[in-house]
């Protein structure tokens, strides 16, 4: 499946088969999204890029995640999607990671607007939320500007490279979603 959001790019669903692709992406990014992601260290090679691609594509199979991988002229230039589904709670969070040089264009804010339609409208989730660092400041803009309603800091909330970090919680309703 693959959704235009824009003439610059589009999202496409997880394939596993661009291991290589999505490895030099994950490569030439690597140093700064181990700063706010674990996962880098599981693709250190094609090889391993496609089994985690796999991975994804298995969690969405049996309704744990929705994933877009961002493509912008015939490449993959991030992911972003639903993580942790709670169908029985009707609720999810958005994660979401891009290129260096393709940060500052929006890309990310209209691919969560994405995100957000297909979730309140495809899947009827009642609540979404998207989890920053505290010191994330190009992250924190994305739900600040997407009206998120901020809830509050989560104190040592999420182990990270040893260390146990802070993250700043946004969530939206669908009602607020809709009115908007």
């Amino acid at each position: 499946m693959s959704t235009t959001v824009s003439p610059c790019f589009s999202l496409k669903t997880t394939d596993p088969t661009i291991g290589h692709d999505f490895f030099q992406l994950v490569e030439s990014n690597r140093s700064r999204l181990s700063k706010w992601f674990d996962w880098p260290n599981a693709v250190k090679s094609p090889q391993e890029a496609e089994r985690y691609l796999k991975k994804v594509k298995e969690a969405e199979s049996r309704f744990l995640r929705a994933n877009f991988m961002i493509h912008s002229n015939g490449s993959i230039i991030g992911m972003a999607g639903l993580g942790h589904l709670d169908i029985l709670n009707k609720k999810s969070d958005i994660y979401y990671w891009i290129d260096e040089k393709h940060e500052g264009q929006g890309i990310i804010s209209s691919t969560c607007k994405h995100i957000l339609h297909f979730g309140f409208s495809k899947m009827r989730l009642n609540r979404i939320c998207i989890y920053c660092a505290t010191d994330n400041a190009r992250s924190i803009t994305v739900p600040e500007r997407l009206g998120f309603t901020y809830e509050g800091t989560l104190r040592k909330a999420e182990k990270l490279n040893g260390n146990f970090n802070d993250l700043r919680l946004y969530s939206m309703l669908n009602e607020e979603w809709t009115s908007s």
